[in-house]
């Protein structure tokens, strides 16, 4: 417990240490709900939500429906890249920690509990900008859902981390992913006129976006879409964790 504590505060001071990136995780949602706000306008849209079916129509103004969906984007991106840098930037001194004894899994766990809360206060924050604009039907939903979006990309983050060695390639998968499917196939708008949806249903961002819209514009259950979140959520962590193994075994 001690060893993770250490570690954990090593990742925690190398996030506090970043100061642009902390000005870019107090600045990017705030900036994505100011600019939805100057320019989407308030006429009342209709969409359908993937698991609710067709059958069920939202019928809210568009700038409520784009306040938030923008805060699942912004999200999705501070979380992937805190993920990358937590595991690509830090690789060094991971090594280090390794050669001294530290177990690779202890490592690997204080970078998860570094991220996740990292993710927990960015999406509280996200969140009331949002519920401080537009009154949802379920407060508590909507943090879940963005919580869970940041969890899966974060998950992703770290994957892409521990994947590439190099930036340019660390950080375009990030922004391509990130860009085409939360900041475009998952807009309700979008989905509602999209002709082959099984594709969008696949992608990391489904579940937890459709988590944070459906608990914004209805009283529908959530728990299937969470459980779904959750289990992608596993599953790129799962991945993520085996190739860092891989890439600090040799200095165990």
């Amino acid at each position: 417990m001690t060893r993770i504590l250490t570690a954990l505060k090593l990742g925690c001071l190398e996030i506090s240490r970043n100061r642009t990136a902390l000005l870019l995780i107090l600045v990017l949602p705030a900036l994505f709900e100011t600019l939805i706000f100057i320019t989407t306008p308030n006429r009342v849209v209709s969409f359908e939500l993937a698991t609710l079916g067709a059958e069920e129509s939202i019928d809210v103004s568009a700038r409520a429906e784009a306040f938030v969906f923008m805060a699942v984007v912004a999200v999705a991106f501070i979380a992937g890249f805190a993920g990358l840098v937590l595991m690509q930037r830090s690789l060094d001194a991971q090594k280090r920690l390794v050669l001294n004894g530290f177990p690779i899994y202890q490592l690997f766990l204080s970078r998860l509990v570094s991220l996740l809360l990292l993710i927990l206060l960015v999406s509280i924050y996200t969140g009331c900008i949002v519920e401080a604009i537009t009154r949802s039907h379920r407060f508590a939903g909507v943090l879940i859902g963005l919580a869970l979006n940041g969890a899966v990309y974060g998950a992703y983050g770290l994957l892409i981390g521990a994947l590439w060695k190099r930036s340019l390639e660390s950080v375009l998968s990030i922004v391509l992913l990130t860009n085409i499917d939360v900041g475009w196939l998952q807009n309700p708008i979008f989905y509602t006129e999209a002709t082959n949806r099984t594709i969008i249903h696949y992608l990391p961002g489904y579940f937890p976006s459709q988590v944070a819209m459906v608990a914004a514009f209805t009283d529908s259950s959530i728990t299937n879409a969470t459980v779904g979140a959750l289990l992608y959520f596993f599953i790129l962590l799962f991945v993520a964790g085996g190739l860092a193994h891989h890439k600090l075994r040799a200095f165990a």
